[in-house]
């Protein structure tokens, strides 16, 4: 995405959403509103510790959704009952931030809430967005 061009709902929420929120909150200063920092989409792929492939189709998904190379977790701590070992490859995570958060906000909003929810883009395990403000 190119610097020249802002998101529509960006624009839209920093001229009308913002000051409005401000009133509707009572807020004194327009800082005190909140805003979006980032999005965090989050894949876990439980059999992964089984069949590496299902990690790579993971992968794929979340960077042909998102248009950036997702990082690949790993587990904190081994668990027998799980065959899990520590450092062993289990999901993989994208975090959007600026521009992108923005635009793919509104790419989320603008299409079925399925999509980005359930297990039909990824189909090991399901697809967790989280959107987060600062805090404080």
């Amino acid at each position: 995405m190119s610097t020249a061009t802002r998101p529509r709902l960006k624009v839209r929420y920093d001229q009308e959403i913002r000051p409005a929120l401000k009133d509707e909150l009572g807020l004194d200063n327009i800082m005190q509103v909140p805003r979006l920092t980032k999005i965090v989409l989050n894949s876990g792929v439980g059999k992964a510790t089984q069949q590496a492939s299902l990690l790579e189709g993971a992968q794929r998904d979340l960077e042909l959704i998102t248009g950036q190379k997702p990082v690949v977790t790993r587990a904190k701590k081994s668990i027998a009952s799980f065959k899990l070992r520590e450092e062993q490859p289990i999901g993989v995570k994208v975090t959007l931030r600026g521009d992108r958060a923005w635009s793919s906000l509104t790419a989320c909003s603008a299409s079925p809430s399925r999509v980005f929810v359930t297990s039909e883009v990824c189909r090991p395990s399901p697809l967790t967005v989280t959107a987060t403000t600062p805090s404080g």
